[in-house]
């Protein structure tokens, strides 16, 4: 990146970061991102105008990231993707799961690795195995909840899955706001359908969409890698059974965003995709220091929360 340096940018940066204001912080990156991108925009048709006649091939990506790295065990990704089908009602509390050769054939590992992760649902209270009847599906409550802020591997992957949605409340404004003039009829259609259906989060399905659309492969990667860790199912397990009503109060400000996009008010969409974010995170996080992870309380919401008078 070519650019000159501006020692006034950089203290109105550090200043508003000192300021706690998220609002002015991101405001603040903003101005000096542009600020990077009228000047590498000059270079760039300076260099133009000079080789214009000269074969400039396409640009190739070569970003990757892992946000799983250092935690993908099979066992951990196939009892998160379990907690995801119970939270989703595939998997009904107080009925069994398939026995544990039918999970390795559909999971495609062995046996061994099954018994892994159904003892990590075992310890986290989303099942209970029992020798001669097999895996019985749970969700935990309020109790199993605090005793796992107990368990490191359970407090490490909540606050991941906490700074997560921390990172995505940030970065989904521009992503909507880049992508909202490609967003077909057909595909509102889709987000239109999940809305009013149990077990269902339009939410998730129109962050799938806005990546998909995404064409800047480095941020798609970062936004792919980022979903990753957005277990929807531990977010519904926790709400269906400890947060009351807050299912439907997100729906509420994910149906606010899809109706500000078929009135084509992008600004309004973007925002709040990005309020979706910060009151998931902050519903999620005050609950969690409730319990025993004071560790979340140093995650900031990015964008306040407005009241819930909305359609």
């Amino acid at each position: 990146m070519l650019f000159k340096y501006d020692p006034e940018t950089f203290r109105l940066l550090l200043a508003a970061l000192q300021s706690n204001d998220y609002q002015l912080v991101n405001k603040r990156f903003n101005d000096m991102y542009l600020s990077f991108s009228v000047s590498d925009n000059k270079y760039i048709r300076k260099v133009y105008k000079k080789y214009q006649q000269a074969e400039i091939p396409e640009p190739v990506y070569d970003y990757n990231w892992s946000a799983e790295k250092g935690r993908d065990h099979y066992y951990t990704q196939i009892a998160r993707d379990l907690i995801d089908k119970i939270a989703a009602s595939i998997y009904e509390p107080g009925t069994l799961l398939p026995y544990e050769a039918v999970l390795a054939r559909n999971y495609k590992v062995s046996i061994s690795t099954i018994r892994k992760s159904l003892a990590l649902l075992n310890e986290i209270g989303f099942a209970e195995t029992i020798n001669t009847k097999g895996t019985i599906v749970r969700l935990p409550p309020t109790f199993i909840t605090a005793n796992c802020m107990q368990n490191e591997r359970y407090k490490k992957d909540t606050l991941i899955y906490l700074s997560a949605l921390q990172l995505m409340s940030v970065i989904i404004k521009p992503v909507a706001v880049a992508a909202a003039g490609r967003i077909d009829p057909q595909t509102q259609k889709a987000w239109r359908s999940e809305f009013g259906q149990p077990g269902k989060v339009p939410l998730a399905l129109i962050v799938n969409s806005l990546i998909e659309l995404t064409e800047l492969q480095p941020l798609r990667a970062i936004l792919q890698e980022t979903n990753k860790l957005l277990h929807w199912g531990y977010y519904l397990a926790f709400h269906r059974q400890n947060l009351a009503g807050t299912t439907d109060t997100l729906c509420k400000y994910t149906w606010q965003a899809y109706l500000y996009l078929e009135a084509r008010d992008i600004e309004g969409f973007s925002t709040y995709l990005a309020i979706c974010f910060s009151y998931i995170l902050e519903t999620i996080r005050d609950f969690i220091i409730q319990h025993g992870l004071q560790e979340a309380a140093k995650l900031a919401t990015p964008y306040k929360i407005p009241d819930l008078n909305i359609k």
